[in-house]
């Protein structure tokens, strides 16, 4: 995973998802760096339904993320369920702002 001085400090087509996945501490770095940095939906999209199994479908972070992905890949109500899943398990303000703005666009 090094870098050359001109190229992009993280590969993400060369990146084992799955490895990442399942390392709590990296994985929510990780996909930030794709999602907000690289701005690779599908790689953030793959990496977030991963750690999501990953954790058993119990971290409602997971869900969100996937929520973000869906909504913007365009599958608004795909992000709908997850946002409503993600609520069930921790109501925070983010997630109440993503469920309305999933609702606005379906």
């Amino acid at each position: 995973m090094l870098s050359e001085p001109d190229g992009p400090f993280i590969n993400p087509s060369q990146l084992n998802l799955a490895k990442y996945a399942d390392r709590p501490g990296l994985n929510k770095v990780l996909f930030d760096y794709l999602f907000y940095h690289e701005n690779d939906i599908k790689n953030s999209l793959e990496l977030a339904a991963l750690a999501t199994q990953s954790s058993k479908y119990e971290d409602w972070w997971w869900k969100q993320q996937l929520g973000k992905c869906y909504y913007r890949l365009g599958l608004y109500r795909d992000a709908e369920k997850q946002f409503q899943s993600a609520l069930k398990q921790q109501p925070t303000i983010d997630n109440y702002l993503f469920l309305a703005k999933s609702f606005c666009k379906a």
